[in-house]
């Protein structure tokens, strides 16, 4: 119940996003390049974490389950739902 309830800070967040991007795992399609501009928690019981990026309609399924397991291994969220939200950046 804790991880289903815990609030992670931003600047955590912001943290592993920065380690995602220095890992240069990413997506691009069409000359176009995804780029996750920062993330935050928007909700919990379950956690909701929101990415604002330049095209989020690029993220894939696939995508977004290495972007769950990230959040799953660093904040000890396993066993816990947990949803993704991408919204454009403006």
């Amino acid at each position: 119940y804790d991880s289903y309830a815990q609030s992670i800070p931003t600047s955590k967040l912001n943290a592993l996003l920065t380690e995602l991007r220095a890992s240069g795992h990413t997506i691009s399609k069409g000359g176009k390049m995804l780029r996750l501009q920062y993330v935050t928690q928007t909700g919990s019981k379950p956690p909701v974490f929101t990415f604002f990026a330049n095209h989020p309609r690029m993220v894939d399924t696939n995508y977004e389950r290495y972007l769950e397991n990230r959040l799953r291994e660093a904040f000890d969220l396993t066993g816990t739902p947990i949803r993704l939200k991408f919204r454009q950046k403006s």
